[in-house]
């Protein structure tokens, strides 16, 4: 996910794009959805089952804007942003022939032109969040697919409904698929009150490492200061933990955290752990990161600052 932190001007769509998708009636989501899927089988080997949803404010999917010089980026994952947010969504599952998996799943925005790659969508109307945030939470315990069980998550996330942050508590404890439960993890980090939770993942030396990083990302996000961040790094002893905590320090821009680096790049015993210190501090553009000499950087016989992490 990505955070929208400058201003663009947002293509507007007056209207739904037209769109040829067959309309399923029915008492309700369940009767609904075992329609399309004893209906889609018989005309194609794939089809789309869809709905759309009541969205969370400050969320972005699917989106295309144009800066104030002409140039256009489109967001295709999450975004966030306290201006606007994409009002009009849709969850696409993708099924193939007669299984009861997804093999695909989408965020789509319904103001968009799109084919759906040509295959029919068998549309469910709006489906309120009681039914669709627990059918979206079933479908990831079955499915195998990176991706899918990634924008699964992402479609929970985007739903208007207080109920998500439980469901990804559970996602990140019960879920094998770690893909699923760093998607979670990182959602978290955008919900009020999950700090505890999230430095418990972060302290947890037998979660995997890959969900440990992102939640000291989260906890970048959602905390109020840099003081956590520290009493973090000071708690844990692995080196990739440890290196997210300082990138996450490195966007606080407050004077304890420029202390802290400050004090890590002058006491840190490992090297990589200065550097990244050292780059966080560069990042923060403080007086401090000129003043602060490592010397001759490992790999660079020139002592050039390496490339910064995040732009590789």
């Amino acid at each position: 996910m990505i955070r929208i932190a400058f201003t663009l001007l947002i293509l507007a769509s007056a209207a739904q794009s037209q769109q040829s998708f067959i309309n399923i009636d029915g008492a309700d989501f369940k009767s609904k959805f075992a329609t399309a899927q004893q209906r889609g089988p018989a005309q194609r080997s794939a089809y789309w089952v869809a709905y759309a949803f009541d969205v969370r404010p400050g969320v972005v999917f699917d989106t295309e804007f144009i800066g104030s010089g002409g140039s256009r980026v489109t967001v295709n994952g999450a975004a966030f942003t306290a201006d606007f947010g994409t009002r009009n969504l849709g969850v696409f599952l993708m099924y193939e022939g007669a299984g009861r998996s997804p093999i695909r799943a989408e965020i789509y925005n319904l103001d968009r032109r799109r084919d759906y790659s040509a295959y029919p969508v068998y549309w469910l109307g709006r489906i309120s969040a009681s039914d669709s945030v627990p059918f979206l939470r079933g479908l990831m315990d079955a499915t195998q697919s990176y991706d899918a069980a990634r924008h699964l998550v992402d479609a929970i996330g985007a739903h208007d409904d207080a109920r998500v942050t439980t469901v990804f508590r559970d996602i990140v404890e019960k879920v094998k698929l770690e893909r699923a439960r760093t998607s979670a993890v990182s959602w978290l980090g955008h919900a009020m009150g999950q700090t505890d939770f999230l430095a418990g993942l972060v302290r947890n030396e037998r979660e995997t490492i890959e969900v440990r990083k992102e939640a000291a990302e989260a906890i970048g996000e959602t905390a109020t200061s840099s003081a956590l961040l520290q009493t973090l790094y000071r708690a844990v002893s692995h080196r990739e933990v440890k290196r997210e905590l300082l990138e996450a320090m490195g966007e606080r821009y407050e004077p304890a955290a420029v202390d802290f680096l400050v004090e890590t790049i002058q006491r840190e015993p490992d090297r990589d752990l200065k550097e990244d210190a050292m780059e966080a501090l560069a990042d923060m553009e403080d007086d401090r990161a000129i003043d602060v000499r490592l010397g001759p950087r490992r790999g660079d016989e020139k002592g050039n600052p390496r490339r910064s992490r995040r732009c590789r």
